[in-house]
């Protein structure tokens, strides 16, 4: 007869294999059922759950890797477009750079033409006022020589002056004396008045003017009879000319000159006498 006893008296079985334990099929009918099936059953379970968590968990470390990559596509495309941007600002920077540096280098270039016209203008001026220094120390230099003979002319003067001065000292006439040719025939010869200077030491430089009327006479005092009439002579000392005397000269027709016993008489030559 079997011995009775309690499950919890039982030895634990942890393995399935070769277990069976009653049980019913669709049709309601007690079959037999094997515990090792169950356990295929559940291993093959345990093994596609942990397959299907493998899987889970590698597709969630591909989304996370895929989210981690389409971040990091992201941030290289923001990268990219801030990489482009700062590219864009380089180049903007570069070509004002550029600009700047065209700009200064036409402005270098400005700067040394207008620096090389400066020079050339500095160097023609300095030309200029070389030749403008040499003209003036040629124009001193001439100066200086006309100075010179102008103060020798002027000393040579002042001599002359002296000299003439000291000759006019001994050479001022006192008085003057004139003859009067007295009263001329028409037709008569040329007479010569007669006037000296007093004292006769002096120069006799005396002038002699005439109206051409009745006589015409020289600077020298020569008189040529005219017609008959009278004339103005005037007798001027140059060197004194307050001692100016004038004659009056009267030209008569002329008349046979006689003797004393009233005959007529006669040149050496035979000819008439006329006076």
């Amino acid at each position: 007869m079997a011995t009775k006893r309690k499950i919890s008296e039982l030895p634990e079985c942890r393995d399935f294999h070769g277990l069976k334990t009653i049980g019913t099929d669709a049709n309601n009918n007690s079959v037999a059922v094997s515990l090792s099936y169950l356990q295929e059953v559940s291993d093959g379970m345990k093994d596609a759950t942990a397959k299907t968590i493998k899987a889970t968990e590698d597709a969630n470390k591909a989304a996370t890797n895929a989210n981690n990559s389409l971040k990091d596509i992201e941030t290289t495309e923001k990268e990219i477009v801030a990489a482009e941007k700062e590219r864009v600002l380089n180049e903007q920077a570069r070509q004002t750079a550029e600009e700047t540096r065209a700009s200064n280098e036409q402005t270098r270039i400005n700067n040394e033409d207008t620096r090389k016209t400066a020079e050339q203008s500095r160097e023609s001026a300095e030309k200029e006022r070389v030749a403008n220094e040499t003209s003036r120390l040629e124009a001193e230099s001439a100066r200086e020589k006309s100075e010179s003979q102008r103060e020798r002319n002027t000393d040579e003067l002042c001599q002359k002056v002296k000299a003439a001065l000291q000759l006019l000292e001994f050479n001022v006439p006192a008085e003057l004396v004139v003859e009067n040719p007295g009263v001329l025939a028409a037709g008569g010869a040329d007479v010569q008045i007669k006037a000296q200077l007093l004292p006769k030491s002096v120069v006799q430089n005396i002038l002699f003017l005439g109206d051409d009327n009745a006589v015409s006479v020289s600077p020298t005092g020569l008189i040529k009879i005219n017609k008959s009439g009278e004339s103005v002579i005037h007798v001027i000392p140059t060197n004194r000319v307050e001692l100016w005397q004038k004659l009056r000269v009267v030209v008569r027709q002329p008349y046979l000159r006689l003797s004393e016993s009233g005959g007529i008489r006669l040149t050496e030559g035979n000819r008439l006498r006329i006076g």
